[in-house]
């Protein structure tokens, strides 16, 4: 008896340590971005619109309105690798508007946190297009920025 007893603290240990509610409700993070790529050099004259409007409250393969009375997602962006520029929104905008010096790519970072504790992240990346032989950019223009 003593035995079965012991095994059965020992089976419930564990669970009694690392058991507890489940994991909250996992977001979904989705970003976008246009352009995806600049020329080398662009010199902050291209304007890249990067958009999380697609995010969602909960964890979905089909993008639904929030329903009434639900807390807004809260968003956290960050950036790193080409130097770049802040031009529209902040880094909690659900859209916001950067420029980027173009030496390099420009790696963003999406962090999307719903009320009930859930986390997920996305990432992009916009990429350095070479110029051709003459030193022209082969990208096609872009409204509100160079080509």
């Amino acid at each position: 008896m003593r035995r079965r007893l012991l095994a059965a603290i020992t089976a419930l240990a564990p669970c009694a340590v690392g058991c507890g509610s489940p994991p909250p409700p996992t977001p979904s993070a989705v970003v976008l971005a246009s352009p995806t790529s600049v020329c080398e050099g662009d010199a902050f004259a291209t304007r890249i619109t990067l958009d999380a409007t697609q995010s969602q409250r909960h964890l979905t393969l089909v993008p639904v309105p929030p329903a009434a009375g639900e807390a807004p997602l809260q968003l956290d962006w960050s950036f790193a690798g080409s130097a770049y520029r802040l031009l529209d929104g902040d880094f909690h905008s659900k859209k916001l508007t950067v420029s980027m010096l173009g030496d390099r790519p420009l790696h963003a970072w999406l962090v999307v946190h719903n009320d009930e504790g859930g986390e997920a992240r996305a990432d992009l990346t916009v990429s350095i297009t070479l110029r051709d032989a003459e030193g022209n950019c082969p990208l096609p223009p872009v409204d509100g920025g160079a080509p």
